[in-house]
């Protein structure tokens, strides 16, 4: 098959490769595929690797290879330290039935969460960060910021707290509780979660105006970058437009990436309608490639969406900001300077994203090399640190319903906005007796593709 650059699909979501300790184990009961087909695969595989990886000189010597391996295994033999972070990699390789193994319909209860436990204790609590609408969570009435204590009278552990609240079987019942303080937290209320069933994660979250004083805010909490979801998020810009929103406020905390259409879709509609055809990020691949793909902000994608011709804008971020979120905020700051203003924490710092690889043969298989680096228009690319914020401040542990002066994070935009004095001592939180070990969307499956 020939791949010519122009029919790369690209993607630069966040990519925790769950693979990594995969090893290729599969289920008595499920057929392996035989050592002729392995080897047939991974000679396709690394093939792509040594022409498209952006590592491609770091690969192991091809007389070292073993070809007979699990193709999740072989492929991951391949990849440099460089290649992600935290022990994961961004790269990856996908298949299903046709290879492997039969493919399972997701289920779940509908919300994404984070573990805490309870310093100097072995007890742990679970944190709803946000709840699917109309998901079995939502419909139970869980509220953002709410602790799950028990499920069906089981305590959560270290051990127990994902096959509870990730990849759960039955309906249960939890006991709740809320935080009432950095140090405390008290028993609420029990709740009936019913059968987990395919909960849809709806890119656009909300998307709503609030008066405040002598401005229309328009605020955008935006979880992913997924095309299928643009007309979302136009019809929400067109929203933004009529209501003559003043200020901009875009909540990219949980926002771990995907496809760079729709983050070329965004940006178009946020930037200063000035700079309108001016260059959004350029992509840069290996030295083989030796090709370098320019974005603009491009008019034409906006559709029936609405560049809003912002003043300011105000973006939130987090720890677990990523990718494509990361390449808004370091794409747009050549035009809006200072009017860009970024609060909360550093974000992830992913500077890199995926080129996906099919072949017609077996119809399953997706190959997801890291195949470029990604820059501003100021030729800027520098973050595998993070961006930092402007405001620093981390949302702690008493969590506010977004849009509300109780979230933490939207409080000190309001603050700004209204012209209040925010002192360092303000913007700590210090959250001593509590210790956050595991965030849910870390587990998140890669999202959308770039066409």
């Amino acid at each position: 098959m020939n791949y010519d650059l122009s029919r790369f699909l690209l993607f630069f979501c966040l990519g925790c490769c769950l693979s990594c300790t995969d090893e290729g184990v599969i289920d008595d009961e499920e057929e392996v595929i035989d050592s002729t087909v392995k080897t047939e695969i991974n000679k396709w595989v690394f093939d792509r690797m040594k022409n498209y990886y952006l590592w491609y000189d770091e690969l192991p010597a091809e007389n070292t290879l073993q070809y007979e391996q699990e193709p999740k295994t072989f492929f991951n033999s391949l990849l440099t330290d460089k290649d992600g972070k935290n022990g994961s990699h961004y790269s990856r390789i996908e298949y299903d039935d046709s290879i492997l193994r039969s493919s399972k319909k997701d289920v779940s209860y509908g919300f994404e969460y984070r573990l805490i436990r309870i310093a100097d204790k072995n007890e742990f609590l679970a944190q709803a960060l946000y709840v699917f609408k109309d998901s079995p969570a939502d419909k139970a009435g869980l509220k953002r910021g709410e602790l799950i204590i028990t499920v069906d009278g089981k305590a959560l552990t270290a051990s127990n707290y994902s096959d509870l609240l990730d990849t759960p079987k039955s309906g249960a019942e939890m006991q709740l509780g809320k935080m009432v303080s950095e140090t405390h937290f008290d028993k609420s209320r029990t709740i009936q979660m019913g059968t987990p069933e395919e909960a849809e994660d709806n890119s656009v979250y909300l998307d709503t105006v609030i008066p405040i004083q002598n401005h229309k805010i328009a605020y955008l909490v935006y979880n992913s970058f997924e095309d299928e979801y643009d007309d979302n998020l136009r019809m929400a810009f067109r929203k933004f437009k009529e209501a003559e929103a003043d200020e901009f406020v875009l909540d990219l905390r949980y926002n771990r990436g995907g496809s760079i259409s729709s983050s070329q879709l965004l940006a178009t509609m946020l930037v200063p309608e000035a700079y309108m055809g001016k260059e959004f990020i350029h992509l840069k691949y290996n030295k083989l490639i030796n090709r370098q793909y320019n974005l603009l902000f491009d008019k034409s994608v906006i559709g029936r969406g609405a560049n809003i011709n912002p003043q300011r804008l105000y973006i939130i971020t987090s720890e677990s900001t990523a990718s494509a979120s990361e390449a808004i905020i370091n794409g747009l700051r050549p035009y809006m300077n200072s009017n860009l203003i970024q609060v909360g924490e550093t974000t992830f710092g992913k500077n890199v994203g995926q080129a996906l690889f099919t072949n017609e043969k077996w119809q399953s298989l997706e190959v997801w090399p890291t195949s470029f680096n990604l820059f501003n228009s100021e030729d800027f690319g520098d973050y595998e640190k993070g961006l930092p914020a402007d405001v620093e401040y981390s949302e702690g542990l008493q969590l506010g319903e977004f849009a509300s002066k109780e979230d933490p994070l939207f409080s000190i935009v309001l603050s700004i906005i209204e012209g209040k004095d925010l002192s360092k001592n303000s913007l700590r939180s210090s959250n001593k007796n509590f210790e956050i070990i595991y965030n849910s969307l870390l587990r998140k499956q890669p999202l959308g593709y770039y066409k």
